[in-house]
Parts: structure tokens; sequence; C-alpha cells
């Protein structure tokens, strides 16, 4: 396990979150750990010092010990665990409220590359020491990270893809949603619409993941993307999404949504319902995906079919809620979102009162075991 050249990196409930965050320092340090959550499903241990030597850990001793020389960081009133990790994320990418093609027209790799510190910096003080970005623009993206191996920006490991390959129109396409004429530099380079446009692009001896094309349109042509958030034992639908092109995003509200009435009035409508609304087949399929997922948090994306069967299209931890569409046009997500926020603070709080229950029963136990 390795630990930040930065002395203090503080993060909520007043935990220290081992980073690394830039070259590894030669000076040893001991922290004098109030509590430490090891991460190994131990129970957590009171009062240690952990000993590092350049970037290893090199032991967890009980007490607060101050070796010879070394540097010493007080967190004996605080708590102590391993840095977290996320293995999806946009960090070169920042969320702009506002109209997405005026953004697309005005921002560039430039600005890309200076926000993308700052998102660098608030994933690490996060307690995120570790993560994987996909699918963002591999120069701004590598770059980023270079300079934060180096120690010039402070922010996590990076595992990088670099920017996605995909068809005209696609996920990977920077033109959709633009007029065709417009063209620019560099928005083809990793369009590939034949067998011979990826073997072109592909490079030897790399890894690239394939996934399969599944038209999911519905009825009315029109392609629509269902999000459910799946918070212990509640299942939320935080929005249906319909667009005219089948790379669905929340974009689409604004876009493509904003102007049609019966859309926003279906959106609303499934909402409200919530899954209970949804049909009987539809219900099954998701109580298997709660069941295979294993996690009390996590979000899926779905399409929802006429005999109500589903096509997800991806079901993970790191799903996005937030709530920034306009209340004059979207009322509702105002009136539904709130209640989710509420119930994963319920959820977590659910938590940590039984972790702290069995901490209390676990050292009761001991302290009577070692009563005469």
């Amino acid at each position: 396990m390795r630990v930040s050249s930065m002395k203090r990196l503080a993060a909520t409930a007043g935990a220290l979150l081992l980073a690394a965050a830039g070259p590894a320092s030669a000076r040893d340090l001991v922290i004098h750990a109030g509590r430490l959550i090891d991460g190994t499903g131990a129970a957590p241990r009171a009062q240690v010092s952990i000993l590092v030597h350049e970037d290893r850990i090199t032991a967890v001793q009980p007490g607060f010990v101050s070796p010879a020389g070394a540097e010493v960081i007080d967190l004996s009133n605080s708590t102590v665990l391993p840095g977290l990790i996320d293995d999806h994320v946009h960090i070169t990418q920042g969320f702009h409220p506002g109209d997405p093609i005026h953004t697309a027209m005005t921002r560039t790799d430039f600005d890309d590359a200076i926000e993308a510190t700052v998102h660098a910096r608030n994933t690490l003080m996060a307690g995120f020491t570790s993560a994987r970005d996909v699918g963002g623009t591999t120069g701004v993206v590598v770059a980023l990270k270079k300079a934060i191996n180096a120690g010039v920006v402070p922010g996590p490991r990076l595992w990088v893809a670099g920017a996605p390959l995909g068809p005209t129109g696609g996920h990977a396409d920077s033109a959709n949603g633009l007029d065709p004429e417009l063209s620019h530099p560099g928005w083809t380079d990793n369009l590939v619409d034949s067998p011979e446009a990826v073997l072109r692009l592909i490079q030897p001896r790399e890894t690239y993941f394939l996934t399969q094309f599944v038209d999911a349109r519905s009825p009315d042509a029109l392609f629509r993307k269902m999000r459910v958030f799946f918070i212990g034992e509640r299942q939320v639908i935080r929005h249906l999404l319909t667009s005219d092109h089948w790379n669905v995003h929340a974009s689409a509200r604004g876009a493509f949504m904003a102007d049609k009435p019966a859309l926003v009035a279906e959106e609303r409508r499934v909402v409200e319902g919530g899954v209970a609304a949804l049909p009987e087949r539809t219900q099954g399929i998701l109580r298997q995906i709660k069941a295979r997922m294993q996690l009390d948090f996590f979000g899926a994306d779905l399409a929802l079919r006429e005999d109500g069967s589903l096509v997800l299209f991806e079901a993970n931890a790191q799903m996005l809620v937030h709530l920034t569409d306009p209340v004059e046009l979207f009322p509702y997500k105002h009136r539904y979102l709130p209640p989710l926020f509420q119930a994963v603070d319920a959820m977590v709080l659910k938590h940590a009162a039984a972790a702290h229950a069995r901490e209390g029963s676990t050292t009761e136990r001991t302290d009577t075991s070692q009563t005469p």
C-alpha cells in the first residue's frame, strides 16, 4: 500500500486517505490513527501507529509510537482508511449546465486540460486514490496522468483508455447534433465505419473491448433510456430520456425533449409511477439484476420493450444523479429527486450505525474475556 508525499488529505468524516499524488518521498512517516479501517474486512482498530518508509506502509503497531527521525502526522482523533478506487470516470469532462451545443462549439481541449486538473484534485480529496478514465481525449488525459505521476498536479493514480472508437453518429462522434456541413480537425480521427477502418486504427499488442450494437428503438422510431437506481431494497426511476438518436444522454432532455410536451409528460408519468407501475415481467427482471449485482447502491441504464423485457446497457455504482434541469420546464424532477438523495443518506447512516453496533459488541466481548 503506497502513501502520498502530500502531508494531509482531509476527507469527509475526518478520514485520512492514503494516496499517490506525486513522486515518492524518501522520509519516514508515522501516522497516529485514532481508528483504522484497513479494508480487509477485519474489525476497526483503535489507537494505532502506521509506519511508512518512502512510499510503502511497513507496519501497523498498537498504541502511538514515534520512531526517531520520523515525521508524525497526528490523526489521533480521526478515522484512517485506504484510498477508494473508481473504475469508471471521465476526469477530463466537466458538467456544464445549459445548452450542450453551445458548450460543444465553444470549448477546446485546452479548456478541458485546465479544468481536468481541478477534477483530479477534487477526486483525490474525495478519497479516491486510483481511478480508471474511459473515453477522454487521448492527448489530454495522458498529459494529466503524466503530470500527476510527476507530482506537478495532485490527483489519483490514473489508468486511461483514451478516446473510444465508434461509427459515424455513434458514441464517439463529436459532430452529433451539429450541422453536417460543420467540420473540425480531429473529429473523424476515431470514427470507424468498416472493418478496414477498424484495422487501420487499432495498434498491435493493445487491448480493445468491442460491444455489439442492439437496436432498441421504440415503435415510434425514437430511442428511450430509463435509469433505475437501486438503494438498499428500494428501486427508484431517475429518468426516462428520449432522443431521435441511439446515443441517448442527459443532454437529450434539453436538446430534444424540451419542446415536445408529450415526451416530457411521458417521463413525468414514468418517474412518478415508479417501478411499481412497470409490467410485472419488467419488475422481475429488475429483481434479478439486483440479486446478481449484490450491491447496496448502483444504477442501471435500460431500454424497456413492449413485451416487458429489457435491454440492459450498463449497471454500475458510479452513475450520476444531479438536479440541474430548469424547474420551469421539468418541475417533477425537483419533487422526486430530493427523496432519492434522502434514501441514499438513510442507507449510509443505517450501515454506519450497524457497523458501530458491531464494533461496540466486539469491544464488549473482548473486555469481558479479559476480566478476571
